[in-house]
């Protein structure tokens, strides 16, 4: 990536710093993979804005959200600047399943909002993607316990249990919030349980959802857990 770059091969080297970046990210070195990304975003930025540029500097977006989430806080100013630019990306481009992350963020710099969780539920019954799906419950599961609406958060929590058994979403820690889904559901349901006067119910749960973050060793669902 280093080599490709300074050779001015920017398009070349971006793949190298997309790969690098993952690395960094699934070890959560947050630092890292941040100031490789920002080269990355920062060479296509100076490049010709064609289709094929915006479509590298939105995979390079994707990726920096969740480690600008991680390092500053997910509604800081520096990530809700990225965020805001990011989804301007996804206007400029024919609409695409890669772009849900950016939508989720969006939804996340408002966690109150229910039209937001409510859009990404929709977009992803759309597509009828369980790994969209996933996500998208993750959002309103995360929604309807930050208003209070508890019962809602332990159904959409309970269904986006059930996907994540159904394949390996590991992964999406990377790319969403620098958080395992699997994790904030447990975690969400506790707290849900918890306020409902369910202990029982709500300390199984935090103990899943600790469980889970210690075995899949990433550290910011450790954090989150």
């Amino acid at each position: 990536a280093l080599h490709l770059s300074e050779g001015g091969l920017v398009e070349d080297a971006v793949p190298h710093w997309l790969e690098a970046a993952r690395r960094s990210l699934a070890r959560s070195a947050l630092n890292e993979a941040s100031r490789m990304l920002q080269r990355a975003l920062n060479l296509l930025e100076r490049l010709p804005t064609t289709p094929k540029n915006l479509g590298l500097r939105l995979q390079v977006s994707t990726l920096l959200g969740p480690a600008l989430s991680g390092l500053t806080g997910p509604h800081s100013a520096e990530t809700r600047d990225h965020y805001t630019k990011a989804l301007e990306l996804c206007r400029q481009l024919p609409e695409d399943p890669s772009h849900f992350p950016i939508y989720w963020a969006w939804w996340r710099l408002e966690p109150f909002n229910m039209e937001r969780a409510a859009t990404l539920l929709h977009r992803a019954v759309t597509r009828s993607d369980p790994e969209l799906l996933l996500q998208a419950h993750h959002g309103n599961w995360a929604c309807r316990l930050n208003t209070g609406s508890f019962e809602q958060c332990c159904d959409h929590a309970e269904i986006g249990l059930k996907i994540y058994e159904q394949g390996d979403y590991r992964h999406l820690a990377r790319t969403y919030a620098n958080h395992d889904p699997k994790v904030c559901a447990y975690g969400s349901r506790a707290q849900a349980f918890w306020m409902q006067g369910k202990l029982r119910s709500a300390m199984q749960d935090e103990r899943q959802a600790l469980s889970w973050a210690e075995e899949i060793q990433h550290v910011g669902s450790r954090v989150h857990a």
